[in-house]
């Protein structure tokens, strides 16, 4: 349980990139890549337990700028699945393309304070990194919640199905190899510039 003298957290949910190809998920078609799609289910969760008191989805245009953005995809598959949830509690950045954008946009953008209590969503692969990159950029330590494991203790059958069928993907395993490289250059580069001239690179 929330103590009731401390101010609820905002949750950050992070991005996992947009896709071309469609997926399909509880009879919603989007092209959220797995991935991103358990953050926003997760996220859901979120609010329904009153543990978070805004969710703030974070990823831009990574397909290029003739495609939508993948905040903007996860907010709209959000609204389909969690229909009693008002969507003012939805905010958004739109234009980040890797981790280092999503922190630099949402302070710029104010969705953030230096003093925000905040709590970071994203798949378990992706949290230890993004946690590191939040306390070498912004100076902030968060809590952290893996998508994966709060859907597994809290989601329906259908979500936890999906959690499990997710782990299966070769999709997942590349990503496990893909995170396993990023925190060994995240060791190199703490602020991560490094990456963002290698995301500069392949995202558009």
């Amino acid at each position: 349980m929330h103590s009731e003298s401390l101010p609820l957290p905002i949750g950050v949910s992070l991005g996992r990139g947009i896709s071309r190809k469609k997926i399909f998920f509880a009879g919603i078609s989007s092209y959220l890549p797995h991935g991103a799609m358990l953050n926003v289910v997760a996220a859901g969760i979120l609010i329904k337990l009153g543990l978070v008191k805004q969710i703030v989805f974070t990823g831009g245009k990574t397909q290029g700028q003739d495609w939508f953005s993948e905040a903007a995809e996860m907010k709209r598959v959000f609204i389909r699945l969690f229909r009693n949830v008002d969507p003012e509690l939805i905010l958004v950045e739109p234009c980040a393309i890797d981790t280092l954008g999503n922190i630099e946009n949402m302070f710029q953008a104010g969705l953030l304070q230096k003093d925000s209590p905040v709590i970071l969503l994203t798949v378990r692969q992706h949290l230890r990194r993004s946690q590191i990159l939040f306390r070498n950029i912004a100076n902030m330590e968060t809590g952290g919640i893996s998508s994966q494991d709060l859907i597994l203790e809290h989601g329906t059958a259908e979500q936890k199905k999906y959690v499990r069928q997710y782990q299966e993907t070769i999709e997942y395993r590349k990503e496990l190899v893909k995170e396993w490289l990023l925190r060994i250059i995240v060791k190199f580069d703490p602020q991560g510039k490094g990456l963002r001239r290698i995301t500069s690179r392949t995202r558009v």
